[in-house]
């Protein structure tokens, strides 16, 4: 295949992909939220097709997503280790900071969340949701600023 097929097969995903999307959230909205329905009808409701579907979907995507990072990374690296040996470091670093921050943990507790009825949310729990919350947050900050820098790094690498 040559580069514009390609490019086209390339967009005809995305958009495939995207308008499934879109769909899926239309769908989840569209579920009634009512406060006075019976529990019968929120169960049927959230085990109903519209939010199967869209949790299926979206796991779908998610892994093969992962899967086909994963591949491409480790054929990067089988190709050309040196190239790759940057992109090693980072995921190395990423997820050394990720177990920082898990086991520093946090102060949250089934308490001060206001869990309710008989809900089991392990401290375990918490502290994966915490640390996954404030590595979101520092790599968001990151991509901002090496975004708005960007411009001005390429000036001062030559």
């Amino acid at each position: 295949m040559n580069q514009k097929k390609l490019n086209q097969l390339g967009l005809f995903i995305k958009v495939g992909l995207v308008l499934i999307g879109v769909i899926c959230c239309l769908m989840v909205i569209g579920i009634p939220n009512d406060q006075n329905m019976s529990l019968t009808e929120l169960e049927e409701n959230r085990d109903g097709f519209a939010m199967g579907f869209t949790i299926l979907y979206t796991f779908g995507v998610i892994l093969i997503t992962f899967v086909l990072v994963l591949g491409f990374s480790l054929y990067a690296m089988i190709t050309d280790f040196k190239a790759s040996l940057r992109t090693l470091v980072v995921v190395g670093g990423s997820i050394a900071l990720f177990l920082v921050l898990y086991f520093i943990g946090t102060p949250d507790n089934k308490e001060t969340l206001r869990v309710q009825g008989d809900m089991v949310v392990t401290q375990g729990a918490v502290n994966f949701t915490h640390a996954g919350l404030i590595f979101l947050y520092l790599t968001m900050a990151i991509v901002l600023i090496v975004s708005l820098a960007s411009p001005w790094m390429g000036k001062y690498r030559k």
